[in-house]
């Protein structure tokens, strides 16, 4: 990725972020994975390359991180409800699969 395409990189990770957290609100699946892969290879190519204004660069990767952590905000606890609820079916299974002292009378 040339420096030059950083600003477009940037415009795009945040279309995905607004689009996860469109997702998120209502309450449906996330694949992050995408999202992931570009911030990486971002990150990768900002490293490796001299930006042309790496002023506005700095602006806008903090425009993102705090779009990430907003993101993070509004998925925490979803995923939080999300595992306490799969936990406690979990644990309804585990003593369906034992008999109780009561069946064996």
């Amino acid at each position: 990725m040339n420096p030059h395409e950083f600003p477009d990189e940037v415009q795009k990770i945040g279309a995905l972020i607004e689009a996860a957290r469109r997702l998120a609100a209502e309450n449906r699946t996330i694949d992050l994975a995408a999202l992931e892969r570009r911030i990486s290879c971002l990150c990768s190519a900002v490293r490796s390359a001299r930006p042309d204004d790496p002023a506005g660069l700095r602006q806008s990767l903090a425009g993102l991180i705090a779009a990430l952590d907003r993101l993070s905000l509004e998925v925490t606890p979803k995923l939080e409800a999300m595992t306490s609820a799969g936990a406690a079916e979990d644990r309804v299974r585990a003593l369906g699969a034992y008999p109780s002292a009561s069946d064996e009378i």
